[in-house]
């Protein structure tokens, strides 16, 4: 009985803080959405230039789409309208036109204030770098920027989620890793200067590659790696979802043939309610897939990075699960939908920024070809990496 309570309450805890976490997001959605208000970025442009370059980008029409994104990139220079700075910011990062996408993108998000940082030399100082608008990617995203700013010889104070300090600090030892939420104001009090991640990519030229990977907890990661692996098959993590509706994702039909045609042990590192879909996967399948239910990244980012660095690999849709585990450097396959709307380059097999992950994109006939490529990865990976790990973590 006193098990069963023990359960109960342990279950009602869990969802306490995922309430905490939903309302935490909504408030900053709802902050950003009344910053941008109040800076002007109601911008029709913006939608414009959408409507110009996503039909010709989607069609692989890359030259064309960027002379277009250019051109809209040198009104939204010349006009300062914020929106239009970002939408062509982000788009020329996806067109692989990293220096000037920082460069719009940098003043998409400037701010009017005596410690806005402008580029000088930092070196003394007190450089607080914070996200501004971005959601959780941003962080992975721009890793490697905090290690820029830090061999400027500035003091660094970095503002982040809740949820990534503890990995954030053991990543960067050097640098004072503090929240966006409880601590911002103080971390403001104290700046000399202050900057966002995109700013630290314009001034300090980086070139989006990852000079820096995620930290885990190496004892975690172990005691992890030695509860999955039951044999000498790779441990491949997956993950199938994504908050956003909008995406289109493979079916479970396309990933029972993709389980049917791999050799491997699978993890389960999707987020929610996942019991239905991995019902799913298994009726009529000998699959193996591990579902670790002490493990929760809405909750405890920390062991979901050691969960994600326990694994010889990461076969996932475009969601959170493919950031960290690219911050991680865990090689990483990512499927997209082939729209242009995400936080990966419209195309080519890579994305800089994670040095160890691939890119495919689903095609008019389906998921087919792009789980394909999945498989080739895998047995690519397979052949380089000539054994897996074992059970220890060796």
């Amino acid at each position: 009985m006193i098990r069963y309570w023990h359960e109960v309450l342990g279950a009602y805890a869990q969802a306490f803080v995922r309430w905490q976490s939903g309302i935490k997001m909504v408030r900053r959605l709802l902050r950003t959405a009344r910053s941008r208000t109040k800076a002007g970025f109601a911008s029709s442009d913006a939608d414009s230039l959408s409507r110009e370059v996503t039909p010709l980008a989607e069609a692989g029409e890359w030259e064309t789409a960027l002379s277009t994104t250019l051109r809209w990139a040198d009104k939204a220079e010349r006009s300062r309208d914020r929106a239009l700075l970002e939408r062509a910011g982000n788009d020329l990062r996806r067109l692989r036109q990293f220096e000037q996408s920082f460069v719009l993108l940098s003043q998409s998000k400037h701010r009017d204030s005596p410690k806005e940082w402008d580029g000088t030399d930092p070196n003394g100082k007190c450089l607080v770098i914070e996200r501004r608008d971005g959601d959780l990617a941003s962080f992975f995203i721009f890793l490697s920027t905090i290690e820029l700013g830090l061999a400027c010889g500035a003091r660094c104070i970095v503002l982040v989620e809740d949820r990534l300090i503890p990995t954030f600090r053991r990543t960067f030892p050097q640098a004072d890793i503090r929240s966006e939420t409880s601590e911002r104001d103080l971390a403001l009090h104290e700046a000399d200067l202050v900057t966002s991640f995109e700013a630290i990519a314009r001034f300090l030229r980086w070139d989006g590659t990852q000079r820096r990977t995620l930290v885990p907890d190496a004892e975690e990661t172990s005691a992890l790696r030695q509860t999955y692996a039951t044999g000498p098959s790779p441990l491949i993590g997956i993950a199938w979802g994504s908050l956003n509706i909008y995406k289109d994702t493979p079916g479970i039909d396309d990933w029972r043939q993709f389980f049917a045609r791999t050799s491997a042990g699978f993890v389960s590192l999707q987020y929610g309610d996942v019991d239905t879909t991995l019902l799913g996967f298994r009726r009529g399948s000998s699959v193996s897939i591990v579902h670790d239910r002490s493990v929760d990244q809405l909750i405890d980012m920390d062991r979901f990075a050691s969960q994600v660095a326990s694994l010889d690999g990461v076969v996932t849709v475009s969601n959170t699960v493919a950031h960290v585990a690219g911050a991680l450097g865990v090689p990483t396959f990512v499927l997209l939908d082939g729209q242009f709307k995400r936080s990966w380059p419209g195309f080519g097999p890579d994305a800089p920024w994670y040095k160890k992950t691939r890119l495919s994109r689903r095609n008019h006939s389906g998921w087919n070809d792009a789980l394909g490529d999945a498989e080739k990865w895998l047995a690519t990976l397979t052949k380089e990496t000539g054994h897996w790990r074992t059970g220890s973590g060796s």
